[in-house]
């Protein structure tokens, strides 16, 4: 599953166009009053302004085994989350290590290093690291009904977890992080993981998905 395009909204349209082209250096792809886009490495990232939202959670793919140089470059620039194993966090099962962060407008940032994935050091690490949007949350009274919706058109397979109350669907390029959004909070936080409205066009099997998740409701579309 690869993340073509991503769309959040935010009630901080200036401040996060500040923090993530002049913090963190990605570069933007577009700026209009109302909203702004940003290039992620294979990646784009829109937010729009709105009212205000619950956090979100998303993550970046960067380079395997570059994270303690993400964290030394992230902690230069912003404030770093600590997790069960400390400022990065190991995903054994997934072959992962990762480190979070909070944007100007409370959403959970993480850059992940995946081992499955090929993709080469950076060096100096930077925003040149980011190599695609890898996660968008996904909170939901029904995991299961997510699932049942995507699987049929376009083959998205569980990844990791259960319908319970945490399931990944996707792949280690891209994932929906579903999760039941009366008994989970973002790791590593706090903050409930309530609904939050989002589009993403995303590539699975050789086709692309247009995904709209408004007021729970999820829509998905095949892309021309």
């Amino acid at each position: 599953m690869f993340i073509r395009h991503l769309t959040l909204y935010t009630d901080k349209i200036n401040e996060l166009a500040n923090f993530y082209s002049a913090t963190l250096g990605l570069p933007l792809a577009g700026r209009e009053a109302e909203s702004f886009t940003l290039s992620c490495g294979q990646s784009t990232l829109t937010f729009r302004q709105s009212a205000a939202v619950p956090p979100y959670h998303f993550a970046f793919n960067i380079p395997p085994r570059q994270e303690e140089a993400a964290l030394a470059w992230l902690k230069e620039r912003v404030e770093v989350l600590r997790g069960d194993d400390g400022e990065i966090t190991d995903f054994p099962a997934w072959n992962a290590r990762a480190v979070y962060f909070t944007d100007p407008a409370g959403n959970i940032v993480e850059f992940i290093g995946r081992r499955d994935l090929p993709y080469q050091p950076v060096q100096p690490f930077g925003p040149q690291a980011v190599r695609e949007i890898s996660e968008i949350g996904l909170s939901t009274g029904s995991i299961k009904s997510v699932y049942d919706s995507l699987q049929p058109i376009a083959g998205v397979p569980v990844y990791s977890g259960s319908f319970e109350h945490f399931c990944a669907l996707g792949d280690a390029h891209g994932l929906l992080i579903c999760v039941n959004k009366d008994s989970k909070k973002w790791y590593p936080t706090s903050v409930r993981a309530l609904p939050a409205p989002f589009e993403l066009l995303f590539g699975q099997n050789d086709r692309n998905y247009r995904l709209v998740y408004h007021d729970e409701r999820l829509q998905l579309m095949v892309e021309d």
